[in-house]
């Protein structure tokens, strides 16, 4: 087990702003590490970097990222700008979130072309090189890519967070998780199994060119909190049916009691469980995303204990 200690943070459920807004509020009262916001296009998503920088003044200490960013919805040296403008207006504070993307409708109902899965990575990979050499360049740069040319680039302000905000990125395939090791700090990935999550995160160590210790190695859990597995089961249970899609909630028990996965129902004891299991596989960063998304405000409400218990236990 990692001897580091453990950072806990909250993905923000998709509803109103202001709902956003208070729940980003409260999750730095109650003492979350991070807030993130997914960043999606469609449905009835808010546009990501604009939800941040509005947290951004509304908050003093959680660190505020994208759960993740995808490279290809902004040209690399807009984006760039977006992180080193929100990285001064938070002080400090951004984590970049970045990923290829892979929701096909979103792509197209955007007019952003999706790519196969290899040029997708590619175009991924010199978006990050155009950022690195903007945010560290005193000079004026010129970048010629396959997909992407800059001639005379420069940004300034640079980021307050030197050389860089940390790039997390979120990656399950083996030619992105390559990419991981090579240009990023952390790894944050959408990944429900343990045996697959050691598998992927062994991948990154094989191709890592530093200290692992270094490396922040995360993972995102999805569940329903309340004070204990049964209230929760109660309390969310057709949630629960549509989300194991099973009949009966007698059949959720064995799903979860045999599960090597990161979904968590109930209280304290049952989230240790899950953050023991991810922990032993070597994951330190933990970003809860709580459902049903209108309960999240109220779960974040009551998770303070929670978290001075997970840090007080895994540390």
């Amino acid at each position: 087990m990692s001897s580091s200690r453990i950072h806990l943070g909250v993905s923000l459920p998709v509803q109103s702003f202001n709902y956003m807004a208070e729940t980003a509020i409260t999750a730095e009262k109650v003492g979350f590490d991070s807030v993130w916001y997914q960043d999606h296009l469609v449905k009835t998503y808010r546009e990501s970097w604009t939800v941040l920088a509005s947290l951004a003044v509304m908050t003093k200490k959680v660190r505020l990222g994208p759960l993740v960013t995808c490279a290809l919805y902004r040209r690399p040296a807009l984006l760039a700008k977006i992180v080193s403008t929100l990285d001064e207006i938070s002080n400090g504070r951004v984590n970049l979130g970045i990923g290829a993307g892979w929701w096909e409708r979103e792509f197209l109902a955007y007019g952003v072309p999706f790519d196969p899965p290899r040029i997708r990575v590619e175009k991924t990979r010199e978006c990050i090189e155009i950022m690195k050499a903007l945010w560290t360049s005193e000079e004026r740069i010129d970048y010629k890519g396959k997909y992407y040319t800059i001639i005379g680039g420069e940004l300034k302000p640079k980021p307050v967070q030197k050389p860089y905000p940390p790039i997390f990125l979120g990656a399950m395939k083996p030619m992105m998780l390559k990419l991981t090791a090579k240009y990023g700090d952390g790894w944050i990935p959408d990944l429900g199994d343990v045996d697959k999550y050691k598998e992927a995160l062994n991948i990154i160590y094989k191709h890592l060119e530093r200290d692992k210790e270094d490396f922040k190695a995360g993972i995102v859990l999805k569940g329903c909190f309340a004070k204990n597995y049964e209230e929760a089961k109660s309390r969310y249970g057709e949630m629960l049916l549509k989300r194991f899609k099973v009949s009966s909630l007698d059949e959720i028990d064995e799903i979860i009691s045999s599960s090597k996965g990161r979904y968590f129902i109930g209280g304290t004891d049952e989230i240790a469980k899950v953050i023991e299991r991810f922990r032993n596989a070597g994951a330190t960063y933990y970003v809860f995303l709580f459902e049903p998304n209108e309960e999240a405000l109220s779960m974040v409400k009551g998770f303070s204990e929670t978290i001075r218990y997970l840090k007080e236990t895994f540390t």
